[in-house]
């Protein structure tokens, strides 16, 4: 399953429905939306973790690399930037679209209070 498609999906309907929903569910919908916005938060911790982990590791090899140079190392910094590289972009995305949801969510809360 590809996540981004699924949070894309899940947006443009809270927005379609924030469009033009005037039989909206918005209780519901707002229910649904903290759930998605639980899941996407989960998915950010743990992006955030890999991705921290990611940079140590390369802080270390770096570290090490600059004091006792071997082409091993420099094999491992090499493989730890080709895989930092899209964490890094895959974190921002969700950064980003947790954002977006909170905003959303707050636009959903005041249709619940009409």
């Amino acid at each position: 399953m590809d996540i981004s498609k699924y949070f894309k999906a899940h947006e443009a309907a809270v927005k379609e429905a924030l469009l033009n929903g005037n039989n909206t569910d918005w209780q519901g919908m707002l229910q649904i939306h903290a759930e998605k916005t639980a899941q996407i938060q989960r998915e950010r911790l743990i992006h955030l973790m890999v991705t921290l982990s990611f940079g140590i590791a390369l802080f270390v090899c770096v570290g090490v690399a600059s004091f006792r140079p071997d082409i091993w190392l420099f094999a491992a910094i090499f493989l730890l930037l080709v895989l930092l590289v899209p964490y890094v972009a895959h974190y921002f995305f969700l950064e980003n679209t947790t954002q977006r949801w909170y905003v959303l969510g707050d636009k959903i809360r005041e249709r619940v209070k009409k």
